[in-house]
């Protein structure tokens, strides 16, 4: 069975980072993903996630199923695999950066 993925944005003020810092289980990472393929109501994905200690690459492949929900087909993947998928980036779509700052709520 496929993993039905529900997304909810939501805005929020930012709050300051030193704030953050004082969190239970407060870490930073930093996200480059890159898009291998996207058509209407589907897109697939690399992704390396840099943590303090380790990387995490991911591909994941999602199929909308309204405005809301996404079927989600993801998988980790080696570094070896990541390096050779970068190649085939879409044109016209550089790589989305970011930085996620998680903690318990």
């Amino acid at each position: 069975m496929t993993p039905i993925e529900i997304e909810r944005k939501l805005i929020i003020e930012k709050p300051s980072e030193e704030r953050l810092r004082v969190c239970d289980s407060y870490t930073v990472s930093e996200i480059e993903q890159i898009y291998l393929h996207i058509a209407k109501g589907e897109c697939d994905r690399i992704r390396r996630r840099e943590y303090p200690t380790h990387t995490v690459y991911t591909r994941t492949v999602k199929r909308r199923i309204d405005s809301e929900s996404c079927y989600e087909d993801e998988r980790e993947i080696s570094r070896e695999e990541y390096e050779a998928l970068e190649k085939g980036i879409t044109q016209g779509t550089p790589p989305v950066r970011k930085r996620r700052h998680t903690f318990l709520f």
